[in-house]
């Protein structure tokens, strides 16, 4: 502060405080921003004017805010014109909260806890039957009352009857006090089998009702084959023939010994011909059987047509057979007892009774029928087999049929190769009458060696078919033939000319005036296997078999390569001729 200077007693006095500065004027308050309040004390956003209250939690919008807005832009307009406490548009803000409120969803109610009175593994059993039958429970409940065999068939009845409770079961169910609709799917399904009265025992009937009369059917069948069968075989004339020469044929070959002079002999023996073998191994006596047989009586050879039930008793057993009649008669005797039971049941089961006794008085004539027509076969079956000499409880009737097939399949055998052996001994026949004489054997061939004899390439050739009477004979010889069979090419040279046997061979031509030159070599044969060279396409191939005749010349010898030739014969008076090269037969 500053001093001033007074005089006298006062002296250095302070100056007074100066005065306060003028206050600022503070600048206008900003716009009222998203946040703020009517003069009601609503709050307002974007001009829309919401409660104070507590808002109910509303499902987001999931949008990017803009905290600031920026000068001149959309949002600043917007501060700006509804921050003038403008009027804007009310929206139903309750009825926004009812459509958008994130409430808690209603839980479901509790389901009621099922209470399980069987074991576990048994009603998931149940469950899985009653998805394999695919039927309501109730429709097939009705079908099993009125026994209707279109509805259900033997495998859904079986499904059925696993599904039925037992006696410790039903009396659990009885016994259970609680709710029923508590129960499972599994108890349910038992209770509402538990409405019929034996449930179980209605589906078995209807078991033994489905395939009755397909079985009573198939057992009559049988039955009339097997007495039509022992008929065949005890009136058949020819079977007798041809076991009376069997008979006669063993105790000629047993003659002298203790197996001969028999009266008869074990069905077993039919058997045994085909191993009963001749000295020459190439036949049986089965073959000579048949072979007799077609010589001297040819009818007998088909003996086996009169045997033609015979094939369809393979499968029969009459054992087996017994023991079905007396299954299917147990079950008639359930048949009436349900019958019986059935009348206590009420109107349930009024349907059910009357169809029951309907099929009882007709299945109770079929299975009498059956069962006579069963005694009738085992009379002829014990009949059959002291025909033949045997004991009906060691040698049934199945192995009296089988045996009786089983010799006719090796007779019918031993026949066929019979007449195929014939036909092959006709054909051998033909071909030496063709060639003028017996055919050779490759093995006693004296031009070859035993290697080449024995080759597996040496096949015999083929047999021809005769020549007429009318034919000319041509003096033919059999080459060892090769597979395939060799083509003959003869060199540079024609083929020699066939000429008949016994005329005059031709003179050689002449070359030129004079005398005839010496005779050329013989031309070389060559046996080949592919086609002959182009100069030579003129020649053809001849058949194996022909032999060549040379004019006057000797028939050109198939010799062993190396062996020295042998000397031909003069074809003049005077000296012979140095001997020409042999024709040899070549391989390629």
């Amino acid at each position: 502060m500053s001093l001033v200077e007074i005089s006298g007693a006062d002296a250095l006095v302070p100056l007074p405080p100066p005065p306060p500065p003028m206050p600022r004027r503070s600048p206008p308050p900003p716009p009222p921003r998203f946040d703020a309040f009517d003069h009601k004390g609503a709050r307002m956003v974007c001009g829309f004017r919401c409660p104070v209250t507590k808002r109910s939690s509303l499902k987001p919008l999931h949008w990017v805010k803009i905290t600031r807005a920026l000068q001149g832009s959309l949002w600043d307009e917007l501060q700006i014109q509804y921050g003038e406490s403008q009027t804007a548009i009310e929206l139903d803000v309750p009825e926004i909260e009812t459509l958008f409120s994130v409430g808690a969803k209603p839980r479901p109610k509790p389901k009621p806890e099922k209470v399980p009175l069987i074991d576990l593994k048994r009603a998931n059993n149940t469950i899985v039957n009653l998805k394999i039958l695919k039927m309501p429970l109730p429709d097939m409940m009705a079908a099993v009352m009125a026994m209707d065999e279109s509805v259900l068939d033997v495998d859904q009845i079986e499904n059925l009857i696993q599904l039925c409770p037992t006696k410790e079961e039903m009396e659990l169910l009885k016994n259970y006090t609680g709710d029923k609709a508590t129960l499972g799917k599994s108890e349910q399904c038992l209770l509402e089998l538990m409405k019929v009265p034996r449930f179980e025992a209605k589906l078995r009937v209807l078991s033994f009702k489905i395939p009755f009369g397909t079985k009573i059917t198939k057992f009559r069948k049988m039955l009339n084959v097997v007495n039509s069968a022992c008929e065949e075989v005890r009136s058949s004339q020819m079977l007798k023939e041809i076991m009376k020469i069997i008979l006669f044929l063993g105790n000629t070959l047993n003659q002298g010994t203790a197996r001969g002079s028999a009266v008869g002999f074990r069905l077993d023996s039919l058997l045994i011909l085909s191993e009963t073998r001749a000295d020459n191994n190439k036949m049986t006596l089965m073959h000579y059987l048949c072979k007799v047989l077609a010589s001297k009586a040819a009818d007998l050879l088909d003996f086996h047509k009169d045997l033609q039930s015979l094939e369809s008793t393979l499968e029969i057993n009459l054992k087996s057979l017994a023991e079905e009649i007396h299954a299917i008669t147990k079950g008639l005797e359930k048949l009436k007892q349900e019958l019986t039971a059935s009348e206590t049941d009420g109107p349930v089961s009024q349907v059910f009774r009357k169809l029951l006794k309907d099929f009882i008085s007709s299945a109770e004539t079929q299975v009498a029928t059956v069962s006579t027509l069963y005694s009738s076969a085992r009379i002829n079956a014990d009949a059959l087999a002291h025909y033949f000499g045997e004991d009906p409880n060691h040698y049934p009737f199945e192995k009296v049929s089988a045996t009786l097939l089983s010799f006719i399949r090796l007779f019918k055998k031993a026949h066929q190769e019979n007449v195929k052996q014939e036909d092959l001994e006709k054909k051998k026949a033909a071909t030496e009458d063709v060639f003028g004489g017996p055919d050779h054997n490759i093995d006693s061939d004296t031009s070859l060696d035993d290697s080449e004899a024995k080759s597996p390439s040496r096949i015999r050739p083929p047999p021809s078919i005769p020549r007429p009477p009318s034919r000319p004979r041509y003096a033919c010889c059999r080459i060892p033939a090769v597979n395939p069979p060799p083509r003959l090419v003869c060199g540079p040279y024609p083929l020699p000319r066939l000429v008949r046997v016994g005329s005059p061979s031709p003179p050689p031509p002449s070359m030129s005036g004079g005398a005839p030159p010496p005779p050329p070599p013989p031309p070389m044969l060559v046996a080949s296997r592919t086609a002959p060279p182009p100069h030579l396409s003129h020649v053809r191939s001849i058949p194996f078999q022909t032999r060549l005749v040379m004019g006057t010349s000797p028939l050109p010898l198939l010799v062993r390569e190396g062996a020295p030739p042998p000397t031909l014969p003069s074809m003049s008076g005077g000296a012979p001729p140095p001997p020409p090269p042999l024709p040899m037969l070549r391989y390629q």
